[in-house]
């Protein structure tokens, strides 16, 4: 919580104007009343118009200031506390995609967008239900404690024990049992998330097995259980609110049997008594939105704590550490080169070495989970090793992490088609490329049949297998990166297409550094090396017809 105080403390002037302007709007709401109640006490004792002049000035007064102050509030306060939840978005993204993406090892994709969207959508309550309430509650409580106390002291003591009774007792009545329905919540918000994700992800999966409905039933049951502790935590949050009603009832009761003991007493005049009574009862409006303070409190320290331990997590690789500037020659060197990531105890690389000279083409061969793929997440600085890197003869952590990135052009399994046009997904790889230049890499890769224009859908679903790679290889183009990063690019494709776009692969790779990851020895004729891999050893090297005539 120390950390969304801090983001909180940078925005201190909407904080202190919003909170001013509560308090103001309070006070001109007890002023409304308390005038009110006066000008009828004074009215009924028949005195000559001109004594009730400034009473009705008072009411006038109040009743503008009131509906002014409270839209200023509102305005204000809402404005402080979107501006505080857009610097917790940016805050939170400028801390976590350094972290990408080792952090997706750690938790699920779904568990990690609930994290950005639900939990820090809730902090918006941090301020407006728990830090503002109790900041204008408090200062309201002082100015008119200070005000009671030139009537009579117990005036003042009557309105603190009613505060402490509402800011602590009922709280703490209420408190226990809102903080078990908010973890149930938060639980089963959780795996309602969760169990959607799977649905829409594995959507088509399901159906074709047949195990569509019940997934289905699961999210309904999980959607009913949720409703089930909505309406028991709005319950409760409507007994808290009926007890704070309660007790400014009380209160008020026994400021008027006060207020007629002094007035009996001759100690307090008698047209003062409905002015003190009514300025002690509507004072507990300033403590009402303390109600549920308690509850977002744990909701919101919950959600801080699920956002802040992922913000909190050491980087793999730290960014913008290292030179920017590149050295000429592109070439490659792996030496003694291991990885073990973490949470895992084997290792994933172990001494591998290898050369990758520039203009070179080297090729990785192996089954799944051999390292292959870790070759290229070291390339592009996601995660640290041991051993030593170079590039161009210097060392790879030399470097700033985002400045190697530039450096390399990559296609993988796992590369990224947007729900967009096809001109869009090209711009990813060069955002300021030209028509034409877009018209010539499609003319390259063989995609002059599609139109700029078209809607490729999710994952470019509308479009065929081939079609994708080949898209995917438009934007390597584009980019126009000295080393190439291909890691399985023809994955999912049928004999003849794979085929067709490793003939276009390497008829457009000319004068390029490529690094080919793979786990068959198909197209690697063109390749000047191939490394074969097991359990993260190079357990092989040779060129095409050497590792073909072993193989035999």
């Amino acid at each position: 919580m120390k950390e969304l105080a801090k983001i909180l403390r940078s925005d201190l002037k909407e904080v202190l104007l919003a909170v001013t302007l509560g308090v103001l709007a309070v006070l001109s709401s007890i002023g409304l009343f308390a005038t009110s109640a006066y000008l009828i006490a004074k009215a009924a004792l028949r005195p000559p118009a001109y004594t009730l002049t400034l009473a009705i000035v008072g009411v006038r007064f109040f009743g503008l200031s009131r509906a002014v102050f409270r839209y200023l509030e509102r305005y204000f306060s809402h404005k402080t506390t979107f501006n505080f939840l857009a610097q917790i978005r940016i805050f939170f993204y400028e801390k976590i995609e350094p972290k990408a993406p080792a952090i997706l090892q750690k938790v699920r994709t779904t568990d990690l967008l609930a994290r950005m969207v639900a939990d820090i959508e809730s902090l918006q309550n941090f301020f407006l239900r728990v830090v503002y309430p109790y900041l204008v509650m408090f200062i309201v409580f002082l100015l008119i404690a200070s005000f009671l106390k030139s009537f009579s002291f117990w005036f003042s003591l009557l309105l603190f024990m009613g505060f402490i009774t509402g800011s602590v007792l009922i709280p703490v009545i209420f408190g226990k049992k809102s903080l078990e329905l908010g973890k149930k919540l938060r639980t089963q918000r959780a795996a309602l998330s969760n169990c959607l994700g799977e649905l829409i992800a594995g959507y088509i999966d399901l159906k074709t097995t047949n195990s569509l409905t019940d997934k289905v039933l699961k999210v309904e049951k999980l959607s009913q259980k949720l409703l089930v502790f909505r309406q028991k935590a709005a319950l409760l949050n409507a007994l808290s609110e009926s007890g704070f009603l309660l007790l400014s009832h009380v209160t008020g009761f026994l400021a008027l049997i006060l207020a007629v003991y002094l007035s009996s007493e001759g100690k307090l005049a008698g047209v003062l008594m409905a002015l003190v009574v009514l300025t002690v009862q509507t004072s507990f409006e300033a403590l009402f939105p303390a109600a549920s303070a308690r509850q977002y409190w744990e909701e919101n320290k919950e959600s801080a704590q699920r956002v802040f331990s992922l913000i909190n997590e050491p980087p793999p690789v730290i960014e913008g550490v290292g030179k920017s500037t590149l050295p000429l020659s592109h070439s490659l060197e792996f030496k003694e080169v291991s990885l073990i990531y973490p949470g895992n105890s084997k290792p994933s690389l172990e001494r591998v070495s290898f050369s990758l000279a520039q203009g070179q083409k080297i090729a990785v061969v192996g089954p799944s989970g051999s390292g292959k793929s870790s070759i290229i997440k070291l390339l592009l600085r996601f995660y640290d090793y041991e051993g030593e890197i170079l590039l161009g003869g210097e060392d790879l952590k030399g470097f700033a992490p985002e400045a190697v990135r530039t450096l390399f052009g990559v296609v993988s399994q796992e590369s990224f088609i947007f729900n967009t046009t096809l001109e869009e997904n090209l711009r990813v790889a060069k955002p300021g490329a030209s028509r034409e230049e877009l018209l010539e890499v499609l003319q390259k890769v063989n995609l002059t049949h599609l139109a700029l224009s078209l809607e490729v859908g999710e994952r470019g679903e509308r479009l065929s297998g081939g079609e994708r790679q080949r898209l995917l290889l438009a934007r390597l183009l584009l980019k126009d990166a000295p080393i190439w990063l291909l890691d399985e690019p023809t994955t999912g494709l049928d004999a003849l297409t794979e085929k067709e776009v490793l003939e276009n692969l390497w008829d457009v790779a000319l004068g390029k550094t490529v690094l080919y990851i793979t786990h068959r020895l198909v197209g690697l004729e063109k390749m000047d090396e191939i490394l074969v891999m097991e359990q993260g050893k190079i357990v092989e090297k040779g060129n095409y017809a050497e590792i073909f005539k072993r193989r035999i």
